[in-house]
């Protein structure tokens, strides 16, 4: 994956698809359809998919994905736009646990700041997302984002976190282990630019 760009906001999204989703060819579609809409909006900086390969979070679902955004300025558009709009309609019919699309139920969406920034000299196919609770803790190696407010009116359950990333297995299984203990969860990349 490139080195994904500086944005210091960011949507963290959360969910779970329908139970049969991935037999279906979810990932498939995340690569060839989701992934590059999102990448081709206005205000979009950067979008990626991941997939839960460790670690539980009540909030955190079977899978995440980082919408980098220009600024405070774009959310609106890149969130309630009409094309978006149409889009999230298909992808509830197709996919989500709720075809209706009842508010907080196929998907969670946080507006996040970037705090701190640690410089890395790139980025891996596999994300580390560390809970915090403490205000102003920091882990070497990490990024660490402030949640801004809930986008769905559904509750994250932690007001920070960490974020790091690794392509080494080796390296991912230290950082799943040592932070284990926090509630963290490790995805697996499924999608990105």
């Amino acid at each position: 994956m490139a080195r994904v760009p500086g944005y210091d906001f960011m949507v963290l999204l959360t969910y779970t698809p329908r139970a049969d989703s991935v037999a279906r060819g979810y990932e498939d579609w995340l690569r060839r359809v989701d992934n590059p809409f999102f990448n081709a909006t206005d205000g979009v900086q950067h979008y990626s998919n991941w997939k839960i390969a460790g670690g539980a979070h009540p909030q955190m679902g079977t899978h995440f994905d980082f919408l980098g955004i220009d600024g405070l300025g774009s959310l609106d558009e890149v969130m309630n736009g009409e094309r978006l709009n149409g889009f999230r309609k298909e992808w509830r019919r197709l996919w989500g646990v709720d075809p209706e699309g009842t508010p907080g139920v196929n998907a969670q969406a946080y507006l996040c700041e970037r705090i701190a920034k640690t410089p890395r000299p790139g980025w891996g196919n596999q994300a580390l997302v560390v809970p915090e609770s403490t205000a102003n803790q920091r882990l070497d190696g990490f990024d660490t984002w402030r949640v801004r407010e809930s986008l769905r009116k559904t509750t994250l359950g932690f007001p920070e976190f960490h974020v790091g990333f690794a392509s080494d297995p080796a390296a991912f299984a230290d950082l799943k282990r040592k932070h284990a203990a926090r509630g963290a969860v490790a995805g697996d990349l499924v999608a990105a630019p």
